[in-house]
């Protein structure tokens, strides 16, 4: 009797953000980073949240940092900078190969936007501004960025791991309501700080225009290059 083996090949299918491990890896780091950050430092983390609801002359600028403050906001900076990666990345490709190559590249690009924003920020503060203003500026911005990584995690995970329909919509939905009210929350914290007479209007639109909306557009263009050059 002869057995003869029939091999069927297929076509393989895209691996999904939801079926890779290294995706699931991601999110674990993640989490264990917020957790550290707010165990080692829950007293600065809650303060510093308590500080974007202030005015200005209220916020304690002289509290020297210690380790465990440093240390906690390192590891939020860092939560934050791969939740916005991961979630640019599974928006702007859901049905394509989830690769950790392009995820690393993409988290090194997001990191260097953040890198050059600190710089921009003190470039500016430099010339026009105090040495106290240009720090909280700087402090302000990034709190605002890094609470917005801790509320944009738990959305990002309903949405690679219950991705289905209508569901996706409603994710990316609350996504973009974060991130709206990021920039509503620096834009009201600018004025804040640097609205003193009209004229100063106008200069803030134009920082606005110049240094956060135009680059925050070019940040999702280079996102969308490589994405593009990945698939062909």
């Amino acid at each position: 009797m002869i057995n003869h083996d029939i091999l069927f090949t297929g076509i393989e299918l895209p691996g999904s953000f939801q079926n890779e491990d290294w995706v699931a890896g991601v999110l674990f780091v993640l989490f264990v980073f917020s957790v550290i950050a707010f165990a080692s430092s829950r007293q600065y983390v809650m303060a510093g949240v308590v500080d974007l609801f202030k005015r200005q002359s209220d916020i304690n600028l002289s509290r020297k940092l210690t380790y465990s403050d440093f240390f906690a906001r390192l590891l939020l900076l860092i939560n934050a900078i791969g939740v916005c990666s991961l979630f640019a990345y599974s928006g702007m490709s859901p049905n394509v190969n989830a690769s950790v190559q392009l995820y690393t590249e993409l988290t090194t690009i997001t990191a260097a936007y953040f890198l050059l924003k600190y710089l921009s920020i003190h470039l500016v503060g430099f010339i026009f501004l105090s040495r106290e203003q240009t720090r909280l500026a700087i402090l302000l911005y990034f709190r605002l960025f890094m609470l917005a990584g801790l509320f944009l995690y738990p959305i990002l995970v309903l949405k690679i791991y219950f991705l289905n329909g209508m569901a996706e919509e409603v994710f990316n939905i609350l996504a973009i309501t974060v991130v709206g009210l990021q920039f509503i929350f620096v834009t009201i914290k600018i004025f804040q700080i640097f609205y003193l007479k009209i004229l100063d209007f106008f200069y803030i639109l134009l920082y606005l225009c110049t240094l956060e909306i135009l680059p925050f557009t070019g940040l999702f263009q280079v996102y969308e290059l490589l994405i593009r050059n990945l698939n062909f």
